[in-house]
């Protein structure tokens, strides 16, 4: 029987000049998951980590201590997009997915980032 996943987001912002917004349920599922993950302290520069070949989707969670800027980009000279430092990510693959870099504006010494394949 192979593996399958799923991760939901939902919730709800409040005090908007419109009034309140209510999010989700947003449900990412994966009939075929993959048994991948790693974890590393993030290097000054770009991180390069290999994507599984099957994997649907990246679940990236950053240390909730670490301040250092960190952006999701490509191979090529692009900036990329900055993201939370200390905050986690649901990310979507395509089936060309053969790398993920996490550029870090320094290394995030003593902490880890855990990257989770589904």
């Amino acid at each position: 029987m192979a593996a399958s996943g799923s991760v939901s987001i939902q919730g709800t912002v409040n005090d908007l000049p419109s009034g309140s917004k209510t999010l989700g349920p947003i449900t990412q599922t994966s009939a075929a998951a993959v048994d991948a993950s790693t974890q590393l302290e993030l290097q000054s520069g770009d991180n390069t980590i290999t994507i599984p070949t099957a994997a649907e989707f990246v679940i990236i969670v950053f240390d909730p201590t670490s301040a250092t800027t960190k952006k999701l980009k490509g191979n090529a000279g692009d900036t990329g997009i900055r993201v939370d430092p200390a905050g986690s990510v649901l990310l979507p693959l395509d089936a060309t997915h053969p790398t993920l870099i996490i550029n870090s504006s320094a290394t995030d010494t003593g902490l880890t980032t855990t990257v989770i394949f589904v």
